[in-house]
């Protein structure tokens, strides 16, 4: 269970998870630095947008998880996307539950930047 995370702006918290290692030029990587990630049957319970942030991963899973919105603060992320993905590839991102006024459309909430 992930309950209202994501209360500050410090370093590699550009979602409630963040898989962010240090790569100075990731488009330029052989290999990815992670892989086989798989983040499954999860509840989260937000209250801002950025549910998963992941930089240089082959191999991303986020499938089963429940997600709702909650009032506990105001948003303020800066990163409004669900899901922002940098150099990612073979990524799934399928049979997750929105619900309680979190919104969530496919086509602009997953958004991939290579």
């Amino acid at each position: 269970r992930f309950i209202n995370n994501l209360g500050s702006l410090f370093q590699f918290t550009n979602a409630v998870i963040s898989i962010f290692p240090e790569i100075p030029r990731p488009g330029r990587q052989k290999v990815p630095f992670h892989s086989g990630i798989r983040i499954e049957d999860n509840e989260f319970v937000v209250f801002d947008r950025p549910l998963l942030y992941a930089k240089s991963v082959e191999g991303l899973t986020f499938t089963g998880n429940s997600i709702s919105l909650s009032d506990y603060a105001e948003p303020f992320h800066w990163n409004q996307n669900s899901f922002l993905l940098e150099y990612c590839s073979d990524v799934t991102v399928q049979n997750n539950t929105y619900k309680a006024g979190y919104s969530f459309n496919g086509q602009k909430d997953i958004v991939l930047k290579n």
